[in-house]
C-alpha cells in the first residue's frame, strides 16, 4: 500500500499543465503569419509553449499574441511551429501533448498588416 501511494505522489509530481492563457482584448489585432512583413522594425523573438491541455494551439497563440502587444508589436512571424504528434494520432481523450511556437515581432503600417494573410 505505502509503495503504491509513493508511486501516485512521484507521478503526480510529473505531470505538468500549462495555465489557460486568455488573450488580451488587444491582442486580438495583432496578426500571425507565416509571410515575413516588409517596412517594419523588428523588436525581437518570442517562443509561446502549452502542454498537456485539449486547447494546446489557441493557448500558445495567445501566448504569442499577448507577448507581442507587451513589447510594442502588431505583427508575430511564425519562424517555427512544432508538435510531437500528428493530429492523426491524437485522440480526442488524449491531452498528452505539446505545442511550441516561435516568431519574430514586428511593428508595422496597418496597411502592411492588413496584407497579411493568418497563420
Amino acid at each position: 500500500m505505502m509503495i503504491r501511494v509513493v508511486l501516485l505522489i512521484v507521478l503526480a509530481g510529473c505531470y505538468t499543465v500549462t495555465p489557460l492563457i486568455k488573450l488580451d482584448p488587444d491582442a486580438e489585432k495583432v496578426v500571425l503569419t507565416r509571410n515575413k512583413p516588409t517596412d517594419c522594425s523588428y523588436l525581437g523573438e518570442i517562443m509561446g509553449k502549452s502542454i498537456n491541455r485539449k486547447d494546446n494551439d489557441a493557448n500558445a497563440r495567445n501566448y504569442l499574441k499577448n507577448k507581442a502587444l507587451e513589447v510594442g508589436g502588431n505583427v508575430v512571424e511564425i519562424l517555427t511551429y512544432g508538435t510531437p504528434y500528428s493530429e492523426e494520432s491524437a485522440s480526442e481523450a488524449s491531452v498528452y501533448n505539446e505545442v511550441s511556437l516561435i516568431g519574430a515581432v514586428y511593428k508595422c503600417s496597418d496597411r502592411t498588416v492588413s496584407s497579411l494573410p493568418e497563420f
